[in-house]
């Protein structure tokens, strides 16, 4: 069973509370002190936005580290949908972009969610120990049990927003819930592209991959920005707060869309193949270097071409009712400019393995420990070296 299938048309109508952009940027400010200090403040910032104290739950993960903080919004039904982020950090730089942006959008979520009335459980989950190689988020849905997993239709991972327009990563995201947020984010006139990003990194949305469990992750990384993550560089001051609230504004959107798209059965056949899905692939290091002199060069400039929503304050508490298009096939192709790399050359630069590059979640040395060690995951997809 999946959250959206391959029927001809699907369509509902979408409607969701959206917190000012004030307190969306003094949330994102609270970024400093230790990882267990970011911990106790979601937990405050969650009872702000709605989660009562029995909702509220740790989950002890290692000894002398933060737990996994976890707020629940039950529905009608068992059936979950997941929306993680990690919330601790390295030593070097603030980890405001990476991953204090996605941490701190949880609670904003979960005001979000919060007031519509819902079928699906919402589970919003801060990650502990990402950084040290999807610790925390591994263990969770290693402790899930069988019935449980089968009861999780989706898990929605955020991971180092604001640097730039919302992007998903195509690659390794499901494909229902990909054509879903490609006709929500038209629906908004919300910026959304794919950029692959298996040879820099991974991210915990990874973690329930070995267990079948459709997953997406949405982030903002490219080729330009990626020297921010794991550096001094990785400040305040990097965040686009206005890319940073709209992408807060799809993600609530996308949400809501989810709850409200009928469970139906999936389809066997791929909605987005290979040579359609039109996504970029974020290089690594090496390929950067070897390549410096081609397209990749001009990464950034490149926007979708897509009408931007400006919000402001005068937003708070203003419901927005979004129609949400057919989910025909014809419209699941994400955007990207016709200047972009070739589909054809993207799967020649798929089927090598690159091992160095900065990870999104882990070290370089645990990167190479993965190189030397490929294997498959219960998913049946290749464990990339990154």
């Amino acid at each position: 069973m999946g959250l959206t299938g391959a029927s001809s048309r699907v369509k509902a109508q979408i409607k969701f509370h959206l917190l000012t952009e004030q307190v969306v940027n003094n949330r994102l400010h609270e970024f400093g002190g230790s990882d267990f200090d970011r911990e106790t403040r979601l937990r405050q910032l969650f009872a702000e936005s709605g989660c009562s104290p029995e909702q509220v739950s740790e989950q002890p993960v290692k000894k002398k580290e933060p737990p996994n903080l976890i707020c629940v919004l039950p529905g009608t039904s068992d059936e979950e949908i997941l929306v993680g982020a990690l919330f601790d950090h390295v030593k070097t730089g603030e980890g405001v972009v990476d991953n204090w942006s996605g941490a701190s959008l949880l609670p904003s979520l979960v005001f979000s969610v919060k007031h519509e009335p819902r079928q699906h459980t919402y589970v919003f989950i801060a990650f502990m120990g990402e950084e040290s190689g999807l610790v925390g988020s591994e263990y969770y849905a290693s402790h899930l049990t069988k019935e449980h997993r089968a009861k999780v239709r989706a898990m929605i991972n955020m991971d180092t927003l604001g640097l730039g327009p919302t992007e998903v990563w195509v690659s390794h995201s499901d494909d229902r819930l990909l054509r879903l947020l490609d006709v929500v984010a038209q629906s908004l006139h919300a910026p959304l592209r794919g950029v692959n990003v298996e040879k820099v990194g991974t991210t915990d949305s990874e973690s329930f991959a070995h267990y079948k469990i459709p997953r997406i992750t949405l982030h903002s990384v490219t080729q330009e920005t990626l020297p921010i993550l794991h550096t001094s560089k990785d400040s305040f001051d990097k965040i686009k707060m206005s890319d940073y609230y709209e992408s807060y504004h799809l993600i609530a959107g996308y949400l809501i869309a989810l709850e409200k798209m009928p469970n139906q059965t999936a389809s066997r056949r791929s909605f987005l193949d290979s040579r359609r899905k039109r996504s970029w692939n974020l290089p690594s290091s090496a390929e950067q270097s070897r390549d410096s002199h081609r397209e990749h060069g001009h990464f950034q400039s490149h926007r979708p071409h897509v009408k931007r929503v400006e919000l402001d304050s005068s937003w708070i508490g203003r419901r927005h009712r979004v129609n949400v298009a057919e989910l025909g096939a014809q419209r699941g192709h994400l955007r990207r400019d016709a200047k972009l790399r070739h589909s054809s050359e993207q799967e020649h630069q798929d089927d090598q393995d690159v091992p160095d590059g900065k990870r999104l979640g882990c070290s370089s040395r645990q990167a190479r420990k993965q190189h030397r060690t490929p294997e498959k995951n219960d998913a049946g997809e290749k464990a990339h070296p990154v």
